[in-house]
């Protein structure tokens, strides 16, 4: 029986699986969103005809997908934080749940493939893979980044 809801456990195991790239990808975002705000010489078109909606409100867009971007760098950046506080409390060299994280999440192995490589039962390594995304739950939940009763 899982110790947190599933939902959330998907959650975290996809932000795991994106941690090298989130913090990269919201950086790109957030400049892509910043050069489309400053081109506001000439009004969008739909490939036929120019749009209306007056200068205003395209520079209104572009101000709300800035600050947008900027908080999905800002919720990325957080992220990161959480995974260096794992790293610093299941080290890949020295603890169990830091060698099956670094090759569930940082090589993308298979939990068979994790099996073959430490040399342990299946349900071993599945058991310190849920203690490994409880904790990354736990340390995320206590910097607001989600909502444990989630489901």
């Amino acid at each position: 029986m899982p110790v947190i809801p599933q939902k959330i456990y998907r959650a975290i195991e996809g932000k795991l699986r994106d941690r090298w790239t989130m913090v990269p990808r919201a950086e790109m975002a957030l400049c892509e969103a910043q050069a489309q705000a400053m081109d506001v010489s000439a009004p969008a078109m739909d490939g036929v005809h120019v749009q209306t909606g007056g200068q205003g409100s395209r520079v209104q867009r572009g101000v709300e997908n800035i600050l947008a971007a900027e908080r999905r760098l800002e919720e990325a950046r957080a992220w990161q934080d959480v995974f260096r506080l794992m790293d610093r409390t299941f080290p890949f060299e020295s603890t169990p749940e830091g060698v099956v994280a670094g090759y569930l999440y940082g090589n993308g192995m298979t939990v068979e493939q994790v099996c073959l490589a430490t040399g342990r039962k299946r349900s071993t390594i599945i058991h310190i893979r849920d203690n490994y995304v409880a904790h990354c739950a736990l340390f995320a939940a206590g910097r607001g980044l989600i909502d444990i009763r989630e489901e």
